[in-house]
């Protein structure tokens, strides 16, 4: 396996996390039965365009956000837990 650094890891995560959910999104509150091929289009149960993340993507972006640690930190790879900013992360969207 090549040797990949933990920010493209992370980033390649998220931007997976956000593909799946934008896909599964016109086919959430279905019963897995009435789906037979999917693919990635617009409308579903919120009538969204094709692409749109739900609000898992959206509240997964405002964790990753408030996880990252502030522009020109001493360390860049250190991770900061600070529930009161997520809280209002959350609260915000």
């Amino acid at each position: 396996m090549p040797d990949i650094d933990i920010v493209s890891r992370l980033a390649g995560g998220m931007l997976g996390l956000l593909v799946g959910d934008a896909l599964g999104v016109p086919y959430e509150f279905r019963p897995p039965g009435s789906i037979e091929t999917v693919e990635l289009h617009g409308n579903g149960s919120h009538d969204q365009p094709a692409g749109t993340w739900s609000d898992d993507g959206a509240l997964a972006l405002a964790l990753a956000d408030s996880l990252l640690p502030e522009a020109g930190a001493a360390d860049p790879r250190a991770v900061r837990f600070d529930p009161d900013d997520q809280g209002r992360r959350i609260v915000a969207w």
